[in-house]
């Protein structure tokens, strides 16, 4: 065969056996604890392959069960392969918090109730001092009552004899007290 039939033939030959290589798509996603999970995917599905690499660095199958990663996502791997995928799960509060939240709720209430407490005591203090008040005025009413009670009655009462007056002044009895009293001074002197 020609030279040239014989190359064509081999590059013939080559292009109908050569493998085509298809291309992998990997995708590393992190579990809650840290550890990172290899997918032959570009996204988290189930049949996706799954290895995690062990002490000396190689990819091995991913431990089968349920993890969950970063996000909350929940995957569920059988034979290194996702077999379920799972929503998000929502984050529980750590017991911790909760704690803190209930011991903090639990003092604020304890301190309401000792506030309400002395409110209630103060208040109780107040109406005794107002009932204490409303009873001191209450008898000095009574007694300026009866003290009208007894004018009204002195003043109506009649009196024994009619009141007169001893002198009746005169433009004469003013000049006579006046004299006499100018001659009693001037006899005071002369002593």
């Amino acid at each position: 065969m020609n030279e040239k039939l014989k190359d064509a033939v081999a590059k013939l030959k080559a292009v109908f056996t050569e493998t085509t290589k298809e291309e992998t798509f990997m995708t590393v996603v992190k579990t809650s604890e840290g550890v990172e999970l290899t997918l032959d995917t570009t996204e988290v599905v189930e049949g996706a392959n799954v290895t995690i690499k062990d002490a000396e660095g190689n990819e091995v199958p991913a431990p089968e069960g349920e993890h969950i990663l970063e996000g909350g996502q929940v995957i569920t791997v059988s034979g290194g392969k996702i077999v379920a995928v799972g929503e998000k799960v929502e984050e529980e509060p750590m017991k911790e918090e909760v704690d803190d939240t209930i011991q903090k709720m639990s003092a604020e209430i304890e301190a309401g109730k000792t506030a309400q407490a002395d409110l209630l005591s103060r208040i109780a203090k107040l109406e005794e001092l107002l009932n204490s008040k409303f009873e001191k005025q209450t008898k000095i009413e009574d007694k300026v009552s009866a003290m009208f009670d007894v004018v009204n009655a002195i003043s109506g009462l009649p009196t024994e004899e009619p009141i007169e007056a001893e002198h009746k002044f005169s433009k004469a009895d003013a000049k006579t007290t006046k004299r006499e009293e100018l001659a009693n001074l001037m006899a005071k002197y002369k002593k």
